[in-house]
């Protein structure tokens, strides 16, 4: 596996992503927003940092989550396909940088989309397309590990989960051991992965609810959201989308 890490005076600045570097004030309301359930007014401020960096596939995947938790599939898809056809993003852990590393086991709510569990634009772009009513919507298959492997059918939760933690952990595993004595990067790393779990069960929940709305099966859709809302993973987005199509329900 592959470990792409910036230098050690990386850990000296806030543990944000990346994504939000000279937007963390924005990045701050933005997380605001999304804990209140507001994602249309989310997704409102995070247009102005996509602006700022209109070809940065990180923030525009972030705008695209913001719009589908406010329940506009169709403008969510639109972003998720301009990232398509730039390249994509994946479920790839073996090239965090240090700020995102760090993000996954940091308290500050704008590390909300650092670090995500969930970040294969394939799969955001699929769901996409049938909660907005394409029932053609088909997937292809990715990497073992690739969320896509749970929505495909081809793995149950738990194999998702495992396998992802196991990544995960290793990652973690050598950032602590790297950069270990640097200043809260042990504490950082422990709640990272005293999470995952918890945080990698509602991922996984949320994708299966919204394959599920989106094929009609409501009773189906509802014990995912269920379970996703159950994990209290509520540093990550897919934990607040859930709450939001649970009210959708009613």
């Amino acid at each position: 596996m592959r470990m792409l890490l910036l230098g050690a005076t990386a850990i000296a600045t806030t543990p944000a992503s990346l994504v939000f570097a000279q937007g963390e004030a924005t990045a701050a309301k933005v997380a605001d927003l999304v804990h209140a359930g507001d994602f249309g007014g989310a997704a409102t401020l995070m247009q102005t940092l996509v602006e700022e960096r209109p070809l940065d596939r990180d923030r525009r995947l972030i705008l695209g989550q913001l719009l589908f938790g406010s329940g506009d599939f169709a403008a969510a898809g639109d972003e998720f396909q301009r990232i398509e056809k730039r390249g994509g993003t994946k479920d790839d852990f073996a090239v965090f940088a240090i700020g995102e590393a760090l993000a996954i086991g940091s308290a500050d709510k704008t590390a909300l989309f650092s670090g995500s569990r969930f970040r294969d634009s394939a799969s955001w772009l699929y769901l996409s397309l049938l909660r907005k009513g394409d029932a053609q919507a088909t997937l292809s298959a990715g990497p073992r590990e690739s969320i896509r492997t749970l929505l495909r059918g081809d793995a149950t939760v738990k194999e998702y989960v495992d396998l992802q933690r196991q990544i995960m952990t290793a990652f973690l595993d050598g950032v602590a051991k790297r950069y270990g004595e640097q200043a809260q990067v042990a504490d950082m790393v422990k709640v990272a992965q005293g999470s995952l779990r918890a945080e990698l069960t509602c991922v996984a929940s949320f994708a299966l609810a919204e394959q599920a709305l989106g094929r009609g099966d409501l009773k189906g859709a509802a014990e995912h959201l269920h379970a996703a809302v159950e994990t209290g993973a509520e540093r990550i987005a897919e934990f607040h989308v859930a709450k939001a199509e649970l009210a959708r329900l009613g």
